[in-house]
């Protein structure tokens, strides 16, 4: 299954303070490439959903935080490192089933910086 349909969401898990930061490109309109971090200070686990619009067809995330950060799909139990740098950052396709580690740092320079308004949320019970 696709993801970002049915049940195939985005969960990202990190440990300790830092910033997640998504870029969406690839607009199907006139929209530019937008790019915004959102922070958490808290010392444990934080746990995000990764959302997405319509309007672009690829997604990718890093994390910039002092601990580790790990991925998962849907209810899978299984976990991915999250790319650090936008050269190997964790890469989702509108349409693909799985992530990928992908250069995306020329999509950066045309970004519009949307820092704290980028579709990125800290699920409850994790701050």
């Amino acid at each position: 299954m696709a993801l970002f349909t049915g049940t195939q969401c985005i969960t990202v898990i990190t440990q300790g303070p830092g910033t997640l930061t998504l870029l969406s490109y690839g607009a199907n309109t006139v929209s530019p490439n937008v790019i915004g971090g959102k922070s958490t200070s808290n010392s444990g686990q934080t746990r995000w959903m990764v959302g997405f619009s319509h309007d672009y067809t690829g997604y990718a995330f890093i994390w910039g935080g002092s601990g580790q950060a790990v991925y998962r799909i849907g209810s899978s139990l299984q976990t991915f490192p999250v790319g650090t740098k936008w050269t190997a950052a964790s890469v989702a396709k509108w349409g693909a089933t799985s992530i990928t580690s992908g250069d995306v740092s020329s999509e950066i320079g045309s970004a519009v910086n949307r820092d704290n308004q980028t579709t990125t949320w800290v699920i409850p019970g994790s701050i």
